[in-house]
């Protein structure tokens, strides 16, 4: 069998297709089946042939998502979508909401790339603008949710795991430097540059610099002991966040409402909810969440291998969904 096992959801599902004598075959990089003895099941990652191409498109176009969720009377962020002749719309847009209250991203973004979140002038407007469009054809500026995102891995059915993604960060110990405090986190076994793994080493780059610098910190400021340092403004897994499994203490309408925006996107089996709340553990009104997006293809590794909380087989699930069992 040849082996293109690139990341955790892979990884997640070959070993419970293996558990229950499944046959697994590769036939090229992330594409593979999975045979049981009724049939045959072609994936790409996780998600199965089964799975509905329109569904994943409209999961792909953000804007495209955000009316779907609409039209099942979900909260969503209010916004808009330009190209790249609509630079003058688009700051117009973002100077009548405040730039202070707005976050710009590409409108078909994947793990938290080129997402901006504290725009504070037109030139930093400008810049975000320019590098959003370097990769993505289009910009998604929207108003600012003021809450706590978390990811809602859910099915049709239910939802399983509620993960509190928190961006990257170190702890001070009152005696080593934020530069020295990332080794230090770094050094975890968990965490390394390999998609295998659920959580990923904290690298230095422009944003974590520039983030600092807005806090007017340094990498050599030396943080006072149990003082939390966040390195970066946007919490994804991807980009050194930790992740904590709070499903235990999520309310009951967190996990409806992520299992009405799957079932709202036509032919979406499973994925993630991209879930903003002022409190998680409280019964959910329209003005107090805000689904921000739906990812057609999530990543299992973090209901498996949460840095804190109990693990989830999300990839049993998705099995049982696509092979029609239990």
């Amino acid at each position: 069998m040849m082996q293109y096992i690139t990341n955790g959801s892979i990884k997640y599902i070959v070993e419970e297709a293996k558990k229950r004598g499944y046959h697994v075959e590769f036939i090229d990089k992330d594409l593979y089946y999975i045979q049981s003895e009724k049939e045959k099941i072609y994936f790409h990652h996780e998600i199965s042939e089964k799975s509905s191409a329109f569904g994943y498109k409209i999961c792909k176009a953000k804007h495209l998502t955000k009316i779907f969720l609409n039209l099942a009377s979900i909260s969503t962020p209010e916004g808009k979508v330009f190209s790249t002749v609509d630079y003058e719309k688009a700051l117009s847009y973002a100077k009548d909401q405040g730039f202070n209250k707005i976050i710009m991203k590409p409108n078909s973004g994947m793990k938290g790339r080129d997402v901006f979140i504290n725009i504070d002038s037109e030139e930093a407007f400008e810049a975000a603008y320019k590098a959003i469009l370097s990769g993505d054809d289009e910009v998604i500026v929207e108003k600012k949710f003021l809450g706590q995102e978390y990811r809602v891995w859910a099915t049709q059915k239910k939802a399983l795991a509620v993960i509190n993604r928190i961006p990257a960060n170190v702890t001070g110990d009152g005696v080593h430097s934020i530069s020295k405090l990332i080794e230090i986190k770094n050094e975890d076994k968990r965490r390394t540059d390999n998609d295998l793994s659920p959580l990923r080493k904290i690298r230095v780059d422009q944003h974590v610099l520039k983030f600092l610098e807005k806090q007017e910190l340094s990498l050599e400021y030396v943080p006072k002991a149990k003082e939390k340092i966040y390195l970066r403004e946007n919490s994804n897994l991807a980009t050194g966040g930790d992740s904590l499994n709070i499903t235990d203490i999520a309310h009951k309408s967190v996990l409806d409402l992520a299992v009405k925006a799957i079932n709202s996107i036509p032919g979406l089996l499973y994925g993630g909810v991209d879930f903003m709340t002022t409190d998680i553990t409280k019964e959910q009104t329209k003005d107090s969440y805000s689904i921000i997006e739906i990812n057609a293809s999530a990543g299992i590794s973090s209901c498996h291998a949460p840095a804190v909380g109990p693990s989830v087989n999300a990839a049993a699930e998705i099995l049982n969904i696509v092979f029609g069992e239990k």
